[in-house]
């Protein structure tokens, strides 16, 4: 299912007219349609991240809480800002948990494992919250690589938040 068709079905979207309109525009300019929806207002930016955690079987992160000071650190600063995507808590057994505007982008999150080296479970951020996240996390940062987590990923303790799980998440620090 495309995102336009998930926003109708859902009866979250604007006018028929304008969010095609906002769907066109990012496509003719090579933008994140999530992002163009947001800032063209043609969705209520915490309702479209509430539809996309539920789309994707994941949760809505709060970003106003502490995340940990070196998840970010294995991407770099110019990937998370193209990506809209943030590292939020340390990584554990080849995973690290990432906050999306678009979780349903497979191209980003096949993006921060390969950059990573690590197994990505997505979670959900909006779009202003990431964009200040992101500013904080990477404040003229120049990209690290934890030592020992490049080439360890593994798919063998693959922890799933059920798919009707759409609350919004509080990841310590310390996980």
């Amino acid at each position: 299912m495309d995102l336009e068709q998930l926003l109708v079905q859902e009866g979250v979207a604007a006018p028929p007219e304008e969010l095609r309109g906002a769907l066109a525009h990012a496509s003719a300019h090579g933008l994140d349609p999530v992002v163009a929806l947001v800032e063209r207002r043609v969705v209520v930016e915490d309702v479209l991240a509430e539809v996309l955690a539920r789309a994707s079987g994941t949760v809505v992160v709060d970003l106003d809480r502490p995340i940990d000071v070196d998840a970010p650190g294995v991407i770099s600063s110019a990937l998370a800002r193209r990506l809209l995507a943030l590292p939020i808590a340390r990584p554990s057994s080849g995973r690290i948990r990432v906050a999306f505007a678009n979780p349903l982008d497979q191209g980003a999150r096949r993006a921060v494992e390969e950059a990573s080296g690590l197994t990505v479970q997505p979670l959900v951020g909006t779009v202003s919250a990431l964009r200040a996240r992101i500013e904080e996390a990477y404040p003229g940062r120049t990209t690290r690589v934890i030592a020992g987590l490049r080439g360890s990923a593994s798919s063998s303790s693959r922890s799933e938040m059920p798919a009707e799980n759409t609350r919004r998440l509080v990841v310590p620090a310390s996980e």
